[in-house]
């Protein structure tokens, strides 16, 4: 991976992390009220749900550099809105469709064109260490963004100075994507651009991603594991913070920033490290890999499922620290290998596929909790939602040893 994208994916985790801490109170001081917070949040999520998929198999017909330009165009006409219009409530939902669909073209376009090149330049190798590379930027931006978000946001009352940020660094994404990025896709047809063509070609790409993703026993297993692996990350994300209020004797919100920096610079250092480990505990047989990322998972889920059981703030936050160290390097592996298993013409598809069902397990645990855990401790709902995905990460294990393929 060059400089140009190192500084691409650097640039962009900054701009996520300059939003993330205050998207609720952007959101509020708009007009939206806590009553409509909500439901912003929703058609955000919408949005990315709806158009992730279909995202990656536009990449993989398109070109990968076209569809981040696309996402890039989406995210400034979303922050244009939010900057000059601070209190219609109507352009906020409509920034907030605009954001979540550049949202999904991003996940599938350049994370997959850098994989690309990676494996055709170095093979196996080189495609773990890039994708540690791509986890540890990325955390280490969004950690950084985080620190200058709260600062930017005690400038005026409604994040302005946050989004005007976020606004220069994707103009200069976008300058450096123009100028610096090249495309591996080349399109061959030498046919003309003929709209009931293109969308019969997008309905062939779609449905051939699909059914690869069933038959291949590596990219079925990695999307099964996916699952339940958002459904704890929802229940370590959203309780995490009054789980930890519950044990400290005052109440010092400072605290949460710093934690929260903290778990993301845990992150960035497994991503790092994992790809050495894994070349370390076997070059180039794969099986070991595979066993690392079911025993990383493990600790993953295991640490969540024994959080509530924790008295202490110190070891709270230990442990906290140390189950997303688990969940980057487990992030890392399973990038690695879904790119490896995968063909180079669906590697977009795939990808946006991955995320798309991540999100779903994140969706399915906020309406588990909501339906049936509304009124129940905090240790309930970790013990639940993780003994399940422990359950899970166990049966794959199991089922992964007949598996041929995984060698």
């Amino acid at each position: 991976m060059n400089n140009i994208f190192r500084t691409i994916f650097l640039l962009k985790s900054l701009s996520t992390g300059l939003m993330l801490p205050i998207m609720s109170l952007m959101i509020i001081s708009r007009g939206a009220g806590t009553e409509l917070l909500p439901l912003v949040i929703g058609v955000y999520s919408l949005t990315v749900i709806l158009f992730e998929f279909p995202s990656g198999v536009f990449s993989d017909i398109f070109g990968r550099k076209k569809t981040f330009l696309i996402s890039c165009s989406l995210m400034l006409l979303s922050l244009f809105l939010l900057i000059v219009e601070t209190s219609n409530v109507s352009i906020l939902f409509l920034a907030f469709a605009i954001q979540g669909t550049g949202r999904a073209f991003s996940s599938g376009s350049l994370d997959a064109l850098v994989l690309e090149k990676s494996l055709l330049s170095g093979g196996d190798a080189s495609t773990a260490k890039t994708s540690g590379e791509l986890g540890f930027i990325e955390s280490l931006g969004i950690a950084v963004g985080s620190i200058f978000a709260g600062f930017l946001g005690n400038i005026g009352t409604t994040c302005s100075a946050n989004l005007f940020v976020m606004a220069l660094l994707y103009l200069l994404i976008t300058l450096l994507t123009v100028v610096g990025v090249k495309d591996t896709h080349i399109d061959s047809s030498g046919e003309p651009f003929l709209l009931f063509s293109e969308i019969k070609k997008f309905r062939r790409q779609m449905a051939g991603s699909l059914r690869f993703s069933v038959q291949s026993a590596p990219v079925r297993i990695l999307l099964i594991q996916v699952f339940f692996t958002g459904t704890v990350l929802f229940s370590l994300e959203t309780y995490w913070q009054p789980g930890l209020l519950r044990l400290m004797a005052d109440r010092k919100l400072w605290i949460f920033g710093i934690v929260s920096f903290l778990g993301f610079c845990f992150t960035a250092l497994a991503s790092y490290l994992t790809p050495k480990l894994l070349l370390h505990i076997s070059p180039n047989r794969k099986r070991p890999w595979w066993n690392f990322l079911f025993v990383i998972r493990l600790l993953f889920a295991a640490g969540t499922f024994l959080l509530g059981s924790i008295l202490h703030p110190s070891f709270f936050v230990l442990a906290y620290l140390l189950i997303y160290f688990f969940h980057g390097g487990g992030s890392t592996v399973e990038n690695t290998l879904l790119s490896q298993n995968t063909p180079r013409e669906m590697l977009a598809g795939i990808m946006s596929l991955f995320s798309l069902i991540f999100q779903l397990g994140v969706l399915a645990a906020s309406a588990f909790t909501g339906a049936f855990l509304s009124n129940a401790d905090l240790p309930i709902i970790w013990l639940l939602l993780s003994g399940l995905a422990i359950f899970c990460y166990i049966a794959l294990f199991l089922k992964a040893r007949f598996i041929h393929s995984l060698d």
